[in-house]
């Protein structure tokens, strides 16, 4: 089916003056929110006719009844909190470009602080890897030429304090030679070498000569009984013999692992402690008090003197006897050295 449309040539229509006015007058009244009244005028133009009578193309033609609504003097009244909304199409590509960019600013400012973070940190672990070093310094010897000498036993170490390892130890009656001197620390000649006492504990000057010991008792035939015997069965010294008087004071004291007073005692602990009242100060294990002291052979060996074994230590007592704290149910005691392979040293 075809559609035929037809095609109306545009028109021209006006308004007549009243129509005019009264629309200026609702837009007035609409943007200043007053109350209007209009009404109509008499300068409202009359329609123009052509010579039938009928209106010219173009015009409007106003009714009676439409002129006597205007006559009517309608009223309109228009808020004056009125809210006009204004639809409008916004091109939002710079706001999104701008959006973008102030982001890829952020992200460009974090990391950076990221990665200055990171080198700061970087940074305090290796100069915290780096102190160690300094601290670790070794320390200014004040070089000296002294001779000295100590009351009681003192360890000896490899270097100036007590953090250092013990290589050995150095007891009374012995004079050392003094070469230097650091944080409270003599440097000694030791063994062939050098090693380091605490000089809190440290004489200088040349040790006192060591007490003399008492000659050998005389047999009934009238000569001396050490040709017949060891000197470990008749020598002695006061030291040794105060030593060996006080040990014999605790004979029967029960045997406690690690017990290092007269409530209970174990092997070195019992020895650490009596040497203790003779104001001879040794480490407290058997492995320690190892080389304390002098070393002297079995045929030296005096009244007094300590007697080590791997795992065990005790005092010597003279004639073959030592007195010890044993093993555990077992009293502490004196009897014959049921051990052989001991070493003797000697401390007073």
């Amino acid at each position: 089916m075809t559609v035929t449309a037809r095609y109306r040539a545009p028109r021209r229509y006006s308004v007549g003056l009243a129509a005019s006015s009264a629309r200026r007058g609702i837009l007035m009244a609409a943007s200043s929110g007053v109350v209007l009244t209009m009404a109509a005028t008499s300068a409202t133009a009359a329609p123009q006719t052509d010579a039938s009578g009928r209106p010219q193309a173009g015009e409007t033609v106003i009714s009676d009844a439409a002129r006597a609504a205007l006559a009517t003097s309608p009223t309109i009244v228009v808020p004056m909190d009125a809210v006009w909304t204004v639809d409008t199409m916004v091109d939002t590509s710079a706001i999104e470009a701008a959006i973008e960019e102030v982001v890829e600013e952020v992200d460009e400012a974090a990391d950076a602080a990221a990665t200055t973070s990171r080198d700061n940190e970087r940074t305090a672990v290796e100069a915290s890897a780096a102190a160690p070093i300094a601290t670790a310094s070794a320390p200014t010897v004040e070089a000296l030429s002294e001779r000295g000498h100590v009351n009681q036993v003192l360890n000896v170490r490899s270097g100036a304090g007590t953090g250092h390892g013990r290589i050995g130890s150095v007891s009374p009656y012995n004079t050392f030679e003094i070469t230097g001197k650091a944080n409270g620390w003599y440097r000694i000649s030791y063994n062939g070498g050098e090693g380091w006492i605490s000089g809190s504990y440290t004489k200088l000057g040349a040790a006192p000569e060591r007490p003399a010991a008492p000659a050998p008792a005389a047999s009934s035939s009238g000569s001396s009984s050490s040709a017949a015997a060891p000197a470990a069965s008749t020598g002695s010294s006061s030291f040794g013999n105060s030593v060996v008087a006080i040990a014999r004071q605790y004979t029967g004291t029960p045997y406690v692992y690690g017990g290092k007073s007269p409530g209970g005692f174990d092997c070195s602990g019992f020895t650490s402690y009596v040497y203790a009242q003779m104001g001879v100060s040794i480490p407290s294990s058997s492995s320690g008090q190892y080389g304390v002291g002098r070393q002297v052979s079995a045929s030296e060996a005096q009244p007094g003197d300590l007697i080590w074994w791997p795992g065990h230590v005790g005092i010597y007592t003279g004639n073959g006897n030592h007195i010890a704290a044993r093993s555990p149910g077992t009293a502490l005691h004196e009897s014959t050295i049921y051990r052989s392979g001991g070493t003797f040293f000697r401390l007073g």
